[in-house]
Parts: structure tokens; sequence; C-alpha cells
């Protein structure tokens, strides 16, 4: 199916017409799409309350972990208190347990890769 084509009897000849008026209309028609406002779609939407929403969540977090600093939830003296609590629920477990749990949790310790 190859046809050769004779270059030299084509010219100048366009091998397409443009309708009627179609240059001189399509600045009209451009100008108009532009300034034409859209309205977002329902994809967009979503997007956008999304973001609002991680914002707002991020937002009120900031305001928590401030707010907590300022009403002296880490203070030193607090801290010492708390750690104190944990110590003493720490020890309480260890007494609780027998010397079969005591051996295995040692065990646990021993090969934990992220406390030793």
């Amino acid at each position: 199916m190859e046809k050769e084509f004779d270059f030299e009897n084509i010219g100048k000849r366009m091998p397409y017409e443009m309708p009627e008026g179609y240059m001189s209309s399509l600045e009209e028609k451009i100008a108009a799409k532009c300034t034409e406002q859209k309205k977002p779609d329902g994809a967009r939407r979503i997007r956008l309350w999304t973001t609002a929403i991680a914002i707002a969540a991020m937002l009120t977090g900031v305001i928590f972990v401030v707010s907590q600093k300022f009403n002296g939830a880490s203070t030193p003296d607090n801290y010492a208190e708390v750690k104190d609590g944990y110590t003493e629920m720490f020890d309480q477990m260890l007494d609780d347990m027998s010397d079969e749990e005591l051996s295995e949790y040692c065990d646990f310790v021993e090969n934990d890769i992220f406390i030793n």
C-alpha cells in the first residue's frame, strides 16, 4: 500500500478549509472563555474542605500543646512527681511478676534493638 506522492503537483493549495469568519470570532471566543468564572467541581471542593479541616486540626494541636506548656504541665517539679509515680508503678509490676515472667522480660529487654 505504498504510494508515491508527487510534491511538485500539490503546490500551495491547503488540504482543508476554515469556516467563514472563524479567525475574526476567535479572539472574542477566547476572551469570553477567560473571563467566565468556574465554580469548583466536586473533587476540588472536597480537597478544599479536607485541607481546611487539616489546618484546623493542626492549629488545635498547636494551641493545645502551647496551653499545656504555659499551664505548668511540664514543669520540673511536676515531672519529678510523675516520674516517681511511674517508678512506683513499675516496681509494683515487677514485684507481682513470677520468676518465669521476669526471665522472659529480661530476655525481651536484652534482645530489644530499640532499648540497647
